[in-house]
């Protein structure tokens, strides 16, 4: 059987964003896509995101709208280890490597 961590996330992203915003009710949250970006200072993951909410109206009904937004993940989503500090210079060993699964070139 598959793991919960996508559907747990957008569970916690849902709750946290209806728990600063609670003039309005969170319909959906969803991630999609995700991204690996290489800069100078190493590798960064994200995802992007979306949160449905109805808002209320002055004139009393509900609109739809949606936040979108982009996360940065602290911990490697493929091996699950913590992110290391940049380094003052990320290209002087090599590499932009920043968890052993990607040190390895094997896979």
């Amino acid at each position: 059987m598959p793991c919960t961590c996508h559907r747990d996330i957008e569970k916690k992203i849902a709750s946290q964003y209806q728990a600063d915003h609670p003039e309005v009710i969170v319909t959906e949250a969803s991630i999609a896509g995700g991204a690996i970006n290489f800069t100078t200072g190493g590798v960064v993951y994200g995802s992007s995101y979306a949160i449905e909410t109805n808002v209320p109206t002055k004139a009393g009904g509900v609109r739809r709208k949606v936040v979108k937004g982009l996360m940065v993940f602290s911990h490697c989503p493929f091996c699950g280890k913590p992110f290391e500090a940049p380094k003052a210079d990320p290209l002087a060993d090599g590499g932009l490597t920043q968890c052993d699964m990607h040190e390895d070139e094997s896979y």
